[in-house]
C-alpha cells in the first residue's frame, strides 16, 4: 500500500518517529486504536510493564480496549499467529507520540523489549463496532480474533455480515482497517518499519462458543472472507 508521512517527531536525541498514512483520512487528529500482536518469552516483566505504563496512557486520553490471549486456532498457520492481542485506543496520533516521548515510558519500554517477541504493532481506525471497556477481570463471553490481508482497498459486505451474525446470537465487536506504518529512526542508521502482519482485523464475541462453530460453517461468512487474501482466526480469551 503506498503511503503518505503525517508526522515525524523526535522522542529522544536519538529517535526518530514517523507515521506513515495509508488512506487519505487519518489525519493527526483522527481516532487510531493500536494493534500489539505478539508472543511473550518473560510474561512477568511484560505484567511489570503494563503496570507501569496504565497510569501514563490513562493520563494522556488513552485506555486499553482489548486485551486477550489465544485459547485455540481456527483458521490459518503458524506464520500469521500470536499467542497475545492488545488494542489500545489513543485520541489521535499525536497523543501516541506525547506518551512516546515521557521519559519514564521510554525506561518502562525497556521492560517491554525484553519481555515480547515476534512484535507486531500498527495504527488501524475502527470501521464498525464499540465494544464497552471491561471491568473486571473477565466478563465470561467469548471472543474470535479474525485478521485478514486484502489488496483491494476497503472491507465490502460488513451490513450482510452483521446481519448474519445477528441470526447466530454473535456480535462484531470490534472492526478495523489498517490505517497506518510506525517507523523509527535512531541515529544515522536507516529507518525500520514496526513489521504487521495484517491489513484489517475483527473481533466477534458471543455468550456460547458453540455459535462460532456455526458461524464458521456459514455460507455467507466464507463468501465475506473470500474478498481477502489470507485469513486468520483464533478464540482469544479476554484477559483486559
Amino acid at each position: 500500500m503506498n503511503s503518505r508521512n503525517i508526522l515525524t517527531e523526535s522522542i529522544s536525541h536519538s529517535i526518530e518517529i514517523s507515521i506513515k498514512a495509508l488512506n487519505e483520512s487519518l489525519t493527526t487528529g483522527s481516532k487510531v486504536y493500536a494493534i500489539n500482536w505478539f508472543n511473550l518469552k518473560r510474561p512477568v516483566l511484560y505484567s511489570l510493564y503494563n503496570t507501569l505504563v496504565g497510569p501514563m496512557l490513562h493520563k494522556i486520553g488513552g485506555r486499553l480496549f482489548f486485551k486477550g490471549i489465544l485459547k485455540k486456532r481456527l483458521e490459518g498457520n503458524d506464520t500469521d499467529e500470536r499467542k497475545m492481542l492488545l488494542l489500545v485506543y489513543y485520541p489521535s496520533p499525536l497523543h501516541f507520540i506525547r506518551l512516546l516521548k515521557k521519559k519514564i515510558f521510554q525506561l518502562a519500554s525497556i521492560l517491554r523489549i525484553t519481555s515480547v517477541k515476534e512484535f507486531n504493532f500498527g495504527f488501524c481506525q475502527r470501521l464498525m463496532g464499540e465494544g464497552p471497556p471491561l471491568t473486571k477481570k473477565t466478563d465470561n463471553l467469548n471472543y474470535v480474533v479474525h485478521h485478514f490481508k486484502m489488496t483491494q482497498a476497503g472491507i465490502s459486505g460488513l451490513e450482510a455480515l452483521q446481519k448474519e451474525l445477528a441470526t447466530l446470537s454473535i456480535s462484531l465487536f470490534f472492526c478495523g482497517e489498517l490505517a497506518a506504518h510506525i517507523v523509527a529512526k535512531k541515529g544515522n542508521k536507516k529507518a525500520q518499519q514496526a513489521p504487521i502482519l495484517m491489513d484489517g482485523i475483527i473481533l466477534y464475541e458471543s455468550a456460547k462458543e458453540k455459535y462460532f462453530d456455526q458461524l464458521m460453517s456459514s455460507p455467507l461468512f466464507a463468501e465475506f472472507k473470500a474478498q481477502f487474501d489470507s485469513n486468520y482466526m483464533a478464540a482469544f480469551e479476554r484477559i483486559g
